[in-house]
């Protein structure tokens, strides 16, 4: 009996309260004690709890303090007002649930960082990158300078794999190029569509689905491939605003 009510909601002590006083009727304090054997230093907050679920109240005879148990369909009360506060806080929940599954995916999601050295990493990290192409095929890309600025083998790379690679899979590739590195044929070979920047820019950031990748194509070649669809939504952004003032 007592598993059931503590079921409903009633702590241990307080079932084995209320179960006393059914059998006492009317109590004091110290015969509660005595028969439920519980510990004197929470008797009043239990009893003060079953009084607030409306399953206990006292009364004072000759001056003396007495505890009486509630009728036992105040059980039922009780078990409708919870069911009816449940309903409640269910209307509630399910208004701020968006809310809260956005809270959700935004702590759920990982970023991953790799970092790739030499041209051989250089491949590993376009091959992941264009496994994002399975989500998006708008791919962004700025920070490439003239030609004279990399090496034969970064070159053959580009022109061979990577290159290769973006129109086998069909990407619409936009570039933000540095002017300097205007009617250079090779830029062209993926059919992007592509604008002029006033400065140079070494660095280079292609962006792809949720992968951002942030290339140094120098001696030693450095690729920092990360995925991350916050970091990779705030470069997209910074891309557009380029694209904009940029020239043809």
């Amino acid at each position: 009996m007592e598993q059931l009510l503590e079921r409903i909601g009633l702590t241990p002590s307080e079932s084995k309260v209320y179960l006393t006083l059914l059998e006492l009727g009317e109590a004091k304090v110290s015969q509660i004690l005595q028969k439920s054997e519980l510990n004197s230093g929470r008797i009043y907050d239990v009893l003060n709890s079953l009084e607030n679920k409306g399953l206990v109240s006292e009364i004072t005879k000759k001056k003396i303090k007495l505890f009486i148990p509630s009728p036992p369909e105040r059980i039922l009360d009780y078990l409708n007002k919870k069911e009816n506060q449940i309903e409640k806080d269910k209307k509630e929940i399910t208004k701020i649930m968006p809310h809260l599954s956005e809270k959700f995916k935004q702590i759920k999601q990982k970023t991953n960082v790799e970092v790739f050295l030499g041209t051989n990493g250089m491949k590993t990290a376009y091959s992941l990158l264009f496994k994002e192409t399975e989500r998006d095929k708008e791919l962004y890309v700025y920070g490439i300078v003239e030609k004279k600025e990399y090496k034969k083998d970064i070159l053959d790379m580009l022109q061979y794999y990577v290159y290769k690679q973006r129109r086998d899979l069909k990407l619409r590739t936009k570039k933000l190029i540095s002017k300097e590195a205007r009617g250079e044929k090779l830029y062209a070979q993926d059919n992007s569509f592509i604008k002029y920047l006033p400065y140079p820019s070494i660095t280079g950031i292609e962006v792809l689905g949720e992968m951002t990748l942030i290339q140094f194509l120098q001696d030693p070649v450095i690729m920092i491939l990360i995925k991350n669809s916050t970091i990779a939504k705030d470069y997209k952004t910074m891309f557009k605003f380029l694209w904009k003032i940029a020239k043809k």
